[in-house]
C-alpha cells in the first residue's frame, strides 16, 4: 500500500551546498514489506542473472570508482545522451544536459557543451535559489553530444577536474545515465590523478541491459511471471519484420515498432495494420522499409521489436525510484506519476502525481520496489523509474511493465528539484508540461522570464506558481518544460494546457 510518510524539514543543504549530498533529496512515498519467498526470489533471480550475463556486473577497470555509500560531497553533474539509441543522435540532444544543472549546487560542477543562456544560470541562482555551481565548458573533438569524452580530452577542462579530484574538492561523478563514456572519464581521472570519483550509475553493462525494452521485459517475466509484460519479438532483418507484420495485421488493428534501447519514443513507429491486410511480404517490405528508415534518421537497420499496440489505455503511470548502495539502505519509491503521451506514438509530454485503482498501484509499487531490488544485487546505484500501462480486461483494470528508465527523466528531475525546494514534493501539488510556442525559437529567456513575472515561483518568498525548466532548446524547437503548482495536480495541468501554453503562444507571435 502506498504509505504517505513524515517529510524532512527543508534546510540549506537540501538545495544543495558544499556540505550536501551528490544528489537532491530522496523522499519515500510507499512502504513495502517483502516476504521472505520474495527476497529468496530476488537474490536467486541476481545470482543468475550475473552468472548467464557476467557484462551486467563492474567491470574490474571501474573497481575503483565503485560507489559503496553516498556521503556528502561536492559532484560533477553531467547529461550525456549519446550512447541511448537514437537519441542522442538528435539535434536537440545536447540541449537537454542542461537539466543536470538541476541536480547541481554550491561547489558542484556541471558540464555541457554548449553556452546556457545567462538569464538561465541567474534564474536557478537566485530565482530557485538552487546555489552556484561552476559551468565546464569543453570543447567537442567531433560530437557535442559526446560530453563525458569531451570532459577528458579538454585540456582545461581536465586540468580543473583534477586539481579538484586531489584537494577533495569534486568527490563524485553524478551522471544523467551510467553509460561507458563515464564510467571511463572517472576511470581515466582515477589513473592520472590517483583519487578515485564514485560514479552515482549502474555499471556499463548493467545500464545498458535494463534501457533496453527486449532484456527488461525478459527480466521482469523472470521475476513477476508471464503476463507482466506485453509479449514482444525482436529483428533485425526486414524480411522477417515483414512476415510478422503481416501476421499480426489479422489479430490487432495496431502495431508498433520500435529501437529497444531508444527513448522518449524516438525511433517508435505505429502502423495501422489495415493497410497490410491481404498484401505480399513484397508489398509490406515495400512500404514499410522507408517508414522505418525515416525513423530511424536515415541509420542502418538496428535491432528492433515488434508488438500488438496497446489503444485502450486508461492510464500510463510511472513509479519513480532511488536506488542506493546496500549500505545504505533498501530501495525507495518516491511516488506514482501519470504520465502524458502525445499521438500513437506515445511521445511523453509530461506528468503529474496521480492515483490508481488501490490494488492495481500496490500491485505496481510492489513489483516496481522487487525490480529495484533485483537491480540494487545486480550492483545497479541511481535513479531509475519504471513505465507501465493500464487497459481494461474483463471489466478488472490490468497493469503491465513497458519500460525501464535506467537513467534521469522528464519524470525524475521535476520531482526531485520540489524535493530541493520543499523538502517534499508533495507539499505542493504539481504537473509538468511541455508547453510548445512555435515563435518560442525567436525570444530570449530573459524576455519569457520578464513576460510570466510574478508568476514564477521564488525560492526567496514561497509566492509564484511557476518553474520554468531547461531553456536551451527552446530556440530549436519552442519547446518548454514548465512545472505549474496549484491546489491539485489536475488543477496544475489544466492550468499548463488552458492558460500558460496559449499566453506563451500569444506572447511568441508578438514579441
Amino acid at each position: 500500500m502506498l504509505a504517505a510518510l513524515d517529510p524532512p524539514p527543508t534546510s540549506a543543504t537540501d538545495r544543495g551546498g558544499p556540505a550536501g549530498l551528490p544528489h537532491p533529496p530522496v523522499v519515500a512515498h510507499a512502504s513495502v514489506t517483502p516476504t521472505a519467498a520474495q527476497i529468496d526470489r530476488v537474490t536467486s533471480l541476481a545470482a543468475e542473472l550475473l552468472r548467464d550475463h557476467p557484462q551486467l556486473a563492474l567491470e574490474r577497470a571501474y573497481e575503483a570508482c565503485r560507489v559503496r555509500t553516498i556521503t556528502p560531497g561536492p559532484a560533477l553533474h553531467l547529461d550525456d545522451l549519446s550512447e541511448i539509441g537514437i537519441v542522442g543522435q538528435r539535434p536537440d540532444a545536447r540541449f537537454l544536459q542542461e537539466r543536470a544543472r538541476l541536480r547541481a549546487g554550491d561547489g558542484d560542477f556541471v558540464a555541457a557543451s554548449f553556452v546556457s543562456e545567462p538569464a538561465y544560470a541567474r534564474y536557478c541562482r537566485d530565482r530557485l535559489a538552487l546555489g552556484d555551481p561552476t559551468w565546464l565548458l569543453p570543447a567537442a573533438a567531433t560530437d557535442d553530444a559526446r560530453l563525458a569524452a569531451a570532459c577528458w580530452w579538454d585540456r582545461p577542462v581536465r586540468a580543473a577536474l583534477l586539481a579538484a579530484a586531489r584537494v577533495g574538492a569534486l568527490r563524485w561523478i553524478h551522471p544523467h545515465y551510467g553509460g561507458r563514456a563515464v564510467w571511463d572519464l572517472a576511470m581515466l581521472l582515477h589513473r592520472r590523478g590517483g583519487v578515485a570519483l564514485g560514479v552515482i550509475a549502474p555499471p556499463p553493462g548493467l545500464t545498458e541491459w535494463v534501457n533496453d525494452k527486449v532484456s527488461f521485459a525478459e527480466t521482469v517475466t523472470r521475476l513477476l511471471g508471464p503476463g507482466a509484460t506485453p509479449r514482444i519479438e525482436e529483428t533485425t532483418s526486414v524480411a522477417w519484420l515483414s512476415r510478422r507484420i503481416r501476421d499480426l495485421a489479422e489479430r490487432t488493428e495496431w502495431i508498433v515498432i520500435k529501437v529497444p534501447d531508444s527513448a522518449g519514443a524516438y525511433g517508435t513507429v505505429v502502423l495501422d495494420t489495415r493497410r497490410y491486410r491481404g498484401r505480399d511480404l513484397g508489398a509490406i517490405r515495400a512500404d514499410v522499409l522507408p517508414i522505418v528508415t525515416e525513423a530511424l534518421g536515415g541509420a542502418d537497420l538496428p535491432r528492433l521489436l515488434i508488438r500488438g499496440w496497446e489503444t485502450a489505455v486508461v492510464a500510463s503511470p510511472s513509479a519513480q525510484l532511488w536506488i542506493p548502495p546496500p549500505a545504505d539502505g533498501p530501495p525507495v519509491v518516491e511516488g506514482v506519476f501519470l504520465q502524458t503521451l502525445a499521438g500513437h506514438a506515445a511521445k511523453f509530454e509530461g506528468a503529474r502525481p496521480g492515483r490508481l485503482p488501490a490494488s492495481v498501484e500496490s500491485a505496481f509499487v510492489e513489483d516496481s520496489w522487487l525490480l529495484g531490488l533485483l537491480f540494487q544485487q545486480l550492483g545497479y546505484v541511481g535513479r531509475c523509474s519504471f513505465d507501465a500501462i493500464v487497459t481494461v480486461v474483463g471489466g478488472h483494470p490490468r497493469l503491465v511493465f513497458v519500460e525501464c528508465n535506467g537513467r534521469w527523466g522528464g519524470t525524475s528531475g521535476p520531482m526531485s528539484l520540489l524535493n530541493r525546494l520543499f523538502g517534499d514534493w508533495a507539499r505542493r501539488p504539481f504537473a509538468v508540461r511541455t508547453c510548445w510556442a512555435p515563435g518560442l525559437t525567436d525570444c530570449r529567456f530573459r524576455d519569457v522570464l520578464a513576460h510570466l513575472g510574478d508568476e514564477l515561483f521564488d525560492a526567496r518568498t514561497g509566492r509564484g506558481s511557476l518553474i520554468l525548466l531547461g531553456p536551451g532548446r527552446t530556440r530549436l524547437t519552442g519547446k518548454l518544460n514548465v512545472i505549474a503548482l496549484a491546489e491539485t495536480p489536475e488543477d496544475a495541468d489544466r492550468y499548463l494546457r488552458e492558460d500558460v501554453t496559449p499566453r506563451l503562444r500569444r506572447f511568441a507571435a508578438h514579441d
